[in-house]
């Protein structure tokens, strides 16, 4: 199985929880992170984009679109109204949502599943750092 076919498994189990991906990723990260909540000035309209546009970026990365890297460079030059973000709360914010989405895919997890979006991650993770 391809690394895209693994995701989406897990992408389809996390759905049918319905566990709300948003809510898990951003209270790790608020959690990490306090001082970064006020730039939220809306909450519900940001979280859930950004959640969705990450597993956009690491699906994409899995099925080698080339959209991604310029959605990436966008994202981390757009990041830099709102401060001086390190790599490392980047990367926190990835290893997070993938920590989620092994939370809410239950059964459907493996040790594949798991290397396929850590695979991704890694690669997201990199170009997170070369745009920036």
């Amino acid at each position: 199985m391809t690394d895209a076919e693994l995701m989406e498994q897990n992408l389809l189990a996390a759905a049918d929880s319905g566990t709300d991906l948003r809510e898990a990723v951003f209270a790790q990260f608020f959690a990490a992170y306090p001082d970064r909540r006020p730039l939220f000035y809306s909450e519900e309209a940001a979280q859930p984009r950004m959640t969705n546009e990450t597993l956009d970026m690491l699906y994409g990365l899995a099925t080698d679109e080339k959209w991604v890297w310029f959605q990436i460079a966008a994202l981390v030059f757009n990041h830099r109204n709102y401060g001086d973000f390190a790599l490392g709360e980047y990367e926190a914010f990835v290893d997070m949502l993938v920590r989620a989405v092994s939370m809410a895919s239950g059964d459907s997890w493996s040790t594949a599943h798991e290397a396929a979006w850590v695979r991704q991650a890694d690669k997201l993770k990199a170009m997170i750092q070369k745009a920036r």
